[in-house]
């Protein structure tokens, strides 16, 4: 962690940066250990809202990164998907055939 100044025009306050492996102790402390913010936050130093937006982002991340369980799922997926491709072939092919035959005539 280190301390930089800050000048915002009125006072000189302390901005605080925290490397991502405490971040992520923070983080798990909430998720993990079901720990309250406002405790972690009091027990790290870490203001309230900083602790939050840490907690949003690594749980909007987790979000991101959901996909599929299982390996059968996916071939469960993948299985649907040819089925419906096959159909879709077929219908084009009558399609086309229904087209040459209406301009024929």
């Amino acid at each position: 962690m280190s301390d930089k100044n800050v000048d915002d025009g009125k006072s000189k306050r302390r901005r605080r940066d925290y490397d991502e492996a405490f971040k992520a102790q923070a983080v798990k402390m909430v998720t993990e250990l079901e720990r309250s913010m406002l405790e972690v936050s009091k027990d790290l130093g870490v203001p309230h809202n900083t602790l939050q937006y840490w907690v949003r982002l690594h749980r909007r991340k987790a979000r991101t990164h959901d996909g599929p369980a299982s390996a059968a799922e996916l071939a469960q997926r993948v299985r649907e998907l040819e089925q419906e491709n096959a159909r879709l072939r077929m219908e084009r092919e009558i399609l086309k055939k229904a087209t040459a035959f209406f301009a024929g005539q």
